[in-house]
């Protein structure tokens, strides 16, 4: 579906991590373009962003997704997946785009990606790991690669 959206506004798939996270920090522009093409598709930039809130607030003080500072980002990624798909204006296209049998594999390849090739995660300015940004690029990954 993010995929869709952004699709549908003119990204490149790699554009999409910063499409989002322009959106993400405030860039209003750009939320409402995502807005328009996501009305029709039943989620836009707002309740997006909600969404991602929401995740961030549940998993912010659970200290089994943070070893020696580094997030688990393989153990949070079905935890996105599962929360964006709980949404009840989601609720239908979970049987369109859920592929629950590769969330493993593509968890430990989202982890690998940002820990191993990147060596950063984003973090928010004590540099904690940002869930809010880390549930965008998620769903980035997981509508980009997973479930193509």
């Amino acid at each position: 579906m993010l995929m869709l959206l952004l699709a549908a506004a003119g990204a490149r798939s790699e554009d999409l991590r910063g499409l989002i996270s322009a959106c993400a920090d405030g860039d209003m522009q750009l939320c409402r373009q995502i807005d328009q093409v996501g009305a029709d598709a039943g989620i836009g930039s707002s309740a997006l962003d909600t969404l991602a809130s929401q995740f961030a607030g549940a998993v912010a003080t659970d200290v089994t997704l943070v070893h020696d500072g580094t997030p688990d980002l393989a153990a949070v990624y079905p935890r996105v997946i599962d929360a964006y798909f709980a949404a009840p204006e989601l609720a239908d296209a979970r049987g369109s785009w859920s592929r629950p049998q590769r969330i493993p594999a593509c968890a430990e390849h989202y982890a690998d990606t940002w820990l191993y090739e990147r060596s950063w995660w984003p973090t928010d300015r004590e540099g904690r790991p940002d869930w809010r940004l880390i549930y965008f690029h998620v769903l980035d990954h997981y509508f980009g690669l997973c479930v193509k």
